[in-house]
């Protein structure tokens, strides 16, 4: 499951509740918290205005930068959109991208389901770039797909930075407790180091996002 599955998974049980992940398409996962066929999903980024309308916020698990990955050997400097035409960029379905990217006319769009699509697409020459966290193509080239030659590289500067965290549809009746016990044992665990440790075990390096500052 991966640096998030594990840290959130720690904080629900701490939180006293016994989690059930699902891993399943992002577009199914973010209708089916809608819809109330799960309680909550556990990485959505919070500063996106789609998402705003629909889900309410945990504390942040991590930071994440939008950015355009290329490969390594890639022609391709800059991620001004003014400087990007007649490429290929593969993305995800419903994923909450600004409409300056989703109505670029310098892109021809591939829709997919997950991060690890995007990476082989990119490999196999079918686009010339891919967008999301340069960290997590990086984790998920290492231990998912498991490849040490292809390198790859974001174009600067970054598109956004998000902060991701698990969120809950607005319209489940539970969200409020749901909020309350999570981040409550979320600022235990801060206190205990358990959450930077899970971090350090996935060969992260960044800090806990809303541990308070001592």
């Amino acid at each position: 499951g991966g640096l998030v599955a594990d840290f959130v998974r720690t904080v629900m049980l701490e939180a006293g509740f016994q989690p059930e992940l699902y891993f399943v398409p992002w577009a199914r996962c973010n209708a089916g918290v809608k819809n109330g066929q799960y309680d909550m999903l556990f990485a959505m980024w919070n500063n996106v205005d789609q998402h705003k309308r629909d889900f309410e916020f945990f504390l942040a698990t991590n930071i994440e930068h939008t950015s355009f990955v290329v490969l390594n050997e890639s022609k391709l400097k800059s991620s001004k959109l003014a400087e990007l035409n007649n490429l290929r960029l593969a993305l995800h379905i419903r994923g909450g991208y600004d409409q300056e990217i989703t109505n670029h006319h310098g892109f021809k769009f591939s829709y997919v389901s997950n991060d690890i699509q995007k990476i082989k697409m990119l490999k196999l020459g079918r686009v010339d770039l891919i967008i999301g966290d340069p960290g997590r193509f990086n984790y998920d080239l290492r231990v998912s797909i498991q490849d040490d030659k292809t390198k790859l590289r974001s174009l600067k500067p970054h598109l956004k930075v998000q902060r991701s965290s698990p969120s809950v549809a607005k319209n489940n009746p539970h969200k409020k407790e749901l909020i309350r016990r999570y981040n409550n044992a979320y600022l235990r665990l801060c206190k205990k180091g358990i959450l930077s440790s899970i971090i350090n075990k996935h060969k992260f390096t960044f800090k806990p996002v809303d541990c308070p500052k001592k």
